[in-house]
């Protein structure tokens, strides 16, 4: 106990610190220090170990840690206390000459959107605020799946986290316990007049107190799993849609998760299409191209654009 005392002082200093600096500074072999960090681990969930970066005892899980972000997500993360969208940003570092796989992320948002340019509820601190520029050319040939896609995406690496069970409501955003707890809003971005990458910025209600969200949103606090944290989740989030959005939209292998997690088959929704009258509908299916199939009546309408609101107990929504 007396050597765990000891290697907690330490880790009580903020920042990461080297595994063989810590063996030396305590006199431990490299496999006493193990086995002392293992028995720390189990008394405290939060503690990070990073082979390229050592040890951290975080004393705020969900402080954003860009060291730990990169690490974790395989890339450079450009990281910000403050700002009005991520996907604004990220479309400015387009415009700057950034590549593919160019992150930005927000602990907090002024001017956070969702479709239809409608507000996002962006509280700092506990939230998940990313955006992810892409530029692979099954990316932009296949653009409308890139949405759909990005949905099974983070729900793989929520689900991770968490001991939540999160469907996904055509075409973008994830439910959990009948509650919006994500939103994700795709832009194409032009150079030369031509289509040359997409931007994916998912908003997600991760550790968020229900009191800081409108009554329709849920969030993923309750069912945090422990030592869970935002670096983990935006991280996870950032490398999914690095390293496994492209090839997804290319086999089209996530539609049958999408399909399995969607929380619209089978059931009575009201359909809101652009610029008409709403209507009553059941939504059937969702095809090949990821639109949604409804039965008006006996006749079948292929949705590609628009909104669809389906009734929870006690509760509609629009989102």
């Amino acid at each position: 106990m007396e050597k765990n005392s000891q290697i907690l002082q330490i880790l009580y200093e903020e920042g990461w610190h080297r595994r063989e600096d810590l063996a030396q500074n305590l006199g431990l072999e490299e496999a006493e220090l193990e086995e002392q960090l293992k028995i720390l681990a189990q008394e405290h969930p939060q503690l990070r170990q990073v082979p390229e970066l050592g040890v951290c005892l975080p004393q705020d899980p969900h402080r954003y840690d860009q060291k730990l972000l990169e690490a974790l997500s395989g890339g450079p993360v450009e990281v910000h206390e403050s700002l009005g969208s991520t996907n604004d940003v990220a479309r400015e570092r387009f415009g700057q000459g950034a590549g593919y796989g160019t992150a930005v992320l927000a602990d907090y948002q002024t001017a956070g959107r969702g479709r239809m340019g409608r507000p996002f509820a962006s509280p700092g601190g506990t939230g998940i605020y990313l955006s992810v520029l892409l530029t692979d050319s099954a990316v932009l040939e296949q653009s409308h799946l890139v949405t759909p896609a990005a949905a099974v995406v983070a729900v793989r690496a929520l689900e991770r986290l968490t001991r939540a069970r999160i469907g996904i409501k055509w075409v973008n955003d994830l439910f959990c316990s009948g509650k919006k707890i994500s939103g994700i809003l795709t832009a194409a971005v032009v150079r030369e007049g031509k289509p040359a990458g997409i931007i994916v910025g998912i908003g997600v209600n991760f550790a968020t107190p229900p009191e800081l969200l409108p009554e329709v949103a849920g969030s993923l606090r309750d069912f945090l799993l422990p030592g869970a944290s935002r670096n983990e989740a935006a991280a996870a989030l950032i490398r999914g849609l690095r390293d496994e959005l492209p090839d997804l939209v290319r086999q089209r292998s996530f539609l049958p998760e999408y399909r399995r997690r969607s929380i619209l088959l089978g059931q009575p929704v009201r359909v809101l299409p652009v610029g008409q009258e709403p209507y009553e509908a059941v939504a059937e299916s969702i095809d090949e191209e990821a639109a949604l199939v409804v039965d008006r009546q006996g006749r079948k309408i292929r949705l590609q654009t628009g909104e669809v609101s389906i009734r929870f107990p006690g509760q509609e929504t629009n989102r």
